[in-house]
């Protein structure tokens, strides 16, 4: 995967987790994550670059698994 195609799926999940959270309550996932609210909407919003850590929070608190693999090499 492309750096560009990267960065684009990137952004894409945080939109979609930021939609989730939304719609659970940013209060009540400040509460479950132990993250502030305003904290919340900057990680958030379009364009941030969270922690890992801090996302591993909030899919956690919202009861979303999130599974991290290895690429896999891709040979010419």
């Amino acid at each position: 995967m492309g750096i560009v195609k990267s960065v684009i799926v990137q952004q894409q999940t945080l939109v979609a987790l930021a939609d989730v959270a939304k719609a659970r309550g940013i209060a009540q996932l400040a509460k479950d994550t132990g993250l502030g609210r305003e904290s919340l909407y900057k990680t958030l919003s379009p364009g941030a670059k969270p922690r890992f850590d801090t996302i591993m929070k909030i899919t956690k608190a919202l009861g979303i698994p999130l599974t991290v693999k290895p690429a896999l090499a891709s040979h010419p």
